[in-house]
């Protein structure tokens, strides 16, 4: 009886052992599934944040490029304003100095007007100063003539 009750105990045992085996490797199993689905879950994430950085840095990129387009724009556009004033000025100036030019002729058109005109006044009071000499002259003998008859 001791080798059957021990035959028994045995295969008890046995089956337990087996059962146990089982639950270990349904475990093993089990955590292997759980190892390799967070591993693919990591994976997972880690590509996820990869995309979103590169998403990012190439977001960042096309920022940095439309700052530097729209930079260079209004230095452009500066530039292109400032010479546009110079321009401006450059003409005003020439104007300007066409303007000079035409009141210094203007200026020297009256003052050689004017001394033609004073020539001709004191000409014409110099010649009536000789005219009323001579006319004064001319009563004065007619009056000493006058006087002595």
């Amino acid at each position: 009886m001791h080798t059957m009750v021990d035959d028994l105990t045995l295969e008890g045992q046995f089956r337990a052992a087996q059962a146990e085996m089982r639950q270990l490797q349904d475990t093993i199993r089990a955590l292997r599934n759980e190892m390799e689905r967070q591993k693919m879950d990591s994976v997972e994430e880690t590509q996820k944040a990869v995309a979103k950085a590169h998403d990012e840095a190439m977001q960042l990129r096309a920022t940095v490029s439309a700052l530097r387009n729209e930079l260079e724009k209004e230095r452009l556009d500066k530039d292109e304003a400032v010479q546009k004033a110079v321009l401006a000025a450059k003409d005003e100036i020439g104007q300007l100095r066409a303007t000079v030019v035409a009141l210094r002729d203007e200026l020297d058109r009256l003052k050689i007007n004017n001394d033609d005109q004073m020539q001709k006044v004191e000409r014409e009071a110099r010649d009536e100063k000789n005219q009323l000499r001579e006319a004064i002259a001319s009563l004065r003998d007619k009056l000493e003539e006058y006087a002595a008859k």
